[in-house]
């Protein structure tokens, strides 16, 4: 049998995770995860939900993602390896008995042009490919009790289906050389955690996100940039936009100097690399400090940057807020644990110039 794995970037137009990429799937607790997904062949007889013909193939390419995976072979061999969310997808052509009907995807996966989703035979395609959807979960779990990973009655899972472009015909029949692609296929998305962690909360996406007092330590880096034209690290700040914002923040101290280390122009936080493996498609916070002529801060701005943002520092979303703004001061103490008091940077740089 052959199987058919969909790229990713096909694999997102598959399955819509709701714009909730932006902090990824990696785990950002303590809490650890296994992430797979992948879509395979699913050769079913005609009008069968039954995935026997194709399920050991299945489950040998998920054992094999899992052991690709970081914290995969550990949780697999542990035998606590259990379902805690997942999306089910199952294809179908776009025929039914012999007659062409509706779809949603083209063979290439993009959206098709306005369709009659009411055609009887197309709902008749999108109803079993729902039981296919359904049906495929325990019969899987049924099949990998032999490798000791279990469901959980709790795991929050989606069924969703594709009618694709098949031609009007059955896979078997169809013109691979028009329409490479089968429609019927089995499309999962599936998280695991150890047993004893489910039902803990791990934030896995901003959406998630309602308060900043969620984000933890390990979920962010933090920086600053000081009127000495320096960062955190030591290094001269190098682009014309930090080196504007720096020569109006330490105007009031005399401008930019060698001497003037001991005032913080700027302190942000961005996404740790554990979080996000592109840290401009997440939105970075940024502070900047304003100094007057006895140099004391006088205005704290806050700016709200991402990818589109990074070089417009005018046009970025900003406000004014309080030089002892509680979530400011969070960001600033969360590496040391003092969110509260904003912990040593906040008593070194701040403090003494309010």
């Amino acid at each position: 049998m052959r199987k058919i794995i969909i790229t990713e970037s096909q694999l997102k137009s598959l399955i819509s995770n709701n714009g909730s990429s932006l902090l990824g799937e990696e785990e950002v607790t303590d809490i650890k995860v296994v992430s797979v997904s992948f879509s395979f062949r699913a050769a079913y007889p005609v009008n069968s939900s039954d995935p026997t013909p194709f399920l050991a193939d299945f489950t040998k390419t998920l054992i094999e993602k899992i052991n690709a995976h970081k914290n995969g072979p550990e949780m697999l061999k542990s035998g606590e390896m259990t379902l805690n969310s997942g999306t089910f997808t199952a294809g179908a052509s776009n025929t039914w008995l012999g007659k062409i009907t509706p779809y949603d995807r083209e063979n290439n996966y993009k959206v098709a042009p306005e369709q009659n989703l009411e055609d009887p035979l197309y709902k008749k395609n999108v109803e079993l490919a729902t039981k296919r959807a359904q049906t495929f979960r325990p019969a899987l779990f049924n099949f990998l009790k032999q490798n000791n990973i279990s469901d959980s009655d709790s795991a929050k899972v989606t069924f969703k289906t594709i009618v694709l472009n098949t031609g009007g015909v059955k896979d078997e029949a169809r013109d691979t050389s028009k329409y490479p692609n089968p429609g019927q296929f089995m499309t999962v998305s599936l998280v695991f955690r150890y047993k004893k962690d489910i039902g803990k909360t791990v934030i896995t996406t901003t959406e998630q996100i309602e308060t900043y007092t969620q984000i933890k330590p390990n979920m962010v880096l933090t920086g600053s940039y000081y009127c000495n034209g320096k960062n955190s690290e030591g290094t001269v700040a190098g682009n014309a936009e930090m080196k504007d914002a720096m020569a109006e923040s330490c105007k009031g101290v005399g401008g930019v100097k060698p001497e003037n280390g001991k005032y913080s122009m700027a302190f942000e936080i961005k996404w740790n690399t554990n979080v996000l493996k592109d840290p401009y498609t997440a939105p970075i916070l940024r502070w900047v400090f304003n100094y007057d002529g006895n140099g004391k801060i006088n205005k704290v701005t806050r700016y709200v940057y991402n990818k589109k943002y990074i070089f417009l520092r005018n046009d970025v979303p900003q406000k004014t807020i309080s030089v002892t703004d509680k979530e400011m001061k969070y960001y600033m103490g969360i590496r040391s644990n003092e969110p509260e008091t904003g912990g040593p940077f906040y008593a070194k740089f701040i403090q003494p110039y309010i």
